[in-house]
C-alpha cells in the first residue's frame, strides 16, 4: 500500500524535498506553526479573535495590508474584513497553493492553477497538497479525487506559477509568500480604481475617498464611518463588487467582531500586530 502511495506522489513530491529544508514545525491554518500563532489579549472584546485561523490571517498581512490601503486612500478595515471573507479564513488548498487569498480571477495575461489530482483525509475531510505531509498517511487513510482547473491568478513565481510542481511552495517560503499577498492586495484595489470608468459604483466610491482624504488627511481611512462608506459603495447594489445586502452585512460583522477599525488605527499609528491585538 505504502509503494502504491509512494508512486502516486511522486508527481506532487518533484522539488518539494529541496523546499523543507529546515523546516521541521507542524504548519496549520494560514501556514504560521501553531505555537507562533499569538493569543488575543482581547478576546472579551472582539470574539472573532478567539479563532485561531483569523488572529493567523491578519498576524501574516494586517500590516503590510495597512499600509497598501492607506498609500490608495482605501480604507484599510474594510479590506481586511473583505480579505477574511472572500479567502474562508485563507482556509482553502487553492489560495494557500497560488497565494489569491482574495481568489480574484485571472487577466488574459495571468497563469491559473491547473486540474489536479489530490488527496483527502477521510477522517477530517482535509484535502492535502503537501507532499511531505501527504506522505505521513497510509493510503488507506486518504481518498484521491480530481480537483478542477481554477480560475483564480497563480502567485506563485516564475515557472512555478501555473504548473503542478512545489504546490507547498508558499508554505516554506513566508517572504514570498508575504509578497504574493501584498500584491494580490495591490490588484485587488487596482481592479476597483481601473474599473471605476466603466462600474459607477466603484467611480463615485474612489471619487468620495479622495474627496475625504483630501478635505480631512489619511486619519480619514480609519475611521468606522469611512469605512462603512466605502463598504456601501463597493457592495449590496447591482454592478457592484457583490450586489448581496448579505455581503455587506458580513463584511460589516467582521469589521465589529474583529476588531479590525482599532487594529487598523494601532498599525497605522506605528504599533506592532502583537501590541494591538
Amino acid at each position: 500500500m505504502k509503494l502504491k502511495l509512494l508512486i502516486a506522489l511522486l508527481f506532487l513530491a518533484v522539488g518539494s524535498y529541496f523546499l523543507y529544508e529546515h523546516h521541521t514545525d507542524t504548519y496549520d491554518f494560514a501556514h504560521i506553526p501553531k505555537e507562533e500563532i499569538i493569543v488575543s489579549k482581547k478576546i472579551s472584546q472582539y470574539k472573532l479573535r478567539k479563532y485561531p485561523h483569523v488572529t493567523a490571517l491578519y498576524q501574516m498581512m494586517a500590516k503590510k495590508a495597512t499600509e497598501i490601503c492607506l498609500n490608495h486612500n482605501i480604507p484599510p478595515a474594510a479590506m481586511l474584513a473583505i480579505t477574511g471573507l472572500e479567502s474562508g479564513w485563507n482556509r482553502g488548498y487553492v489560495s494557500h497553493i497560488t497565494g489569491n487569498i482574495l481568489a480574484l480571477g485571472a487577466g488574459k495575461a495571468d497563469t491559473t492553477l491547473p486540474a489536479l489530482r489530490l488527496p483527502k483525509l477521510k477522517s477530517t475531510g482535509e484535502i492535502l497538497y503537501d507532499s511531505l505531509e501527504i506522505i505521513k498517511y497510509d493510503n488507506d487513510e486518504l481518498v484521491w479525487e480530481n480537483r478542477p482547473k481554477s480560475k483564480k491568478k497563480d502567485y506563485r513565481p516564475g515557472k512555478l506559477a501555473g504548473s503542478k510542481y512545489n504546490l507547498a511552495y508558499f508554505k516554506y517560503h513566508p517572504r514570498e509568500r508575504s509578497n504574493a499577498y501584498a500584491q494580490n492586495i495591490n490588484d485587488f484595489i487596482q481592479l476597483i480604481i481601473d474599473e471605476e470608468k466603466n462600474i459607477k459604483a466603484y467611480k463615485e466610491t474612489i471619487d468620495l475617498m479622495n474627496k475625504l482624504v483630501k478635505k480631512n488627511g489619511k486619519k480619514t481611512l480609519l475611521t468606522k464611518e469611512t469605512t462603512y462608506i466605502f463598504i456601501n459603495g463597493i457592495g449590496g447594489k447591482k454592478n457592484s463588487y457583490n450586489y448581496r445586502k448579505s455581503w455587506v452585512r458580513k463584511v460589516k460583522s467582521i469589521i465589529k467582531h474583529a476588531g479590525l477599525i482599532e487594529l487598523t488605527k494601532d498599525l497605522a499609528n506605528g504599533k506592532s500586530f502583537e501590541e494591538s491585538w
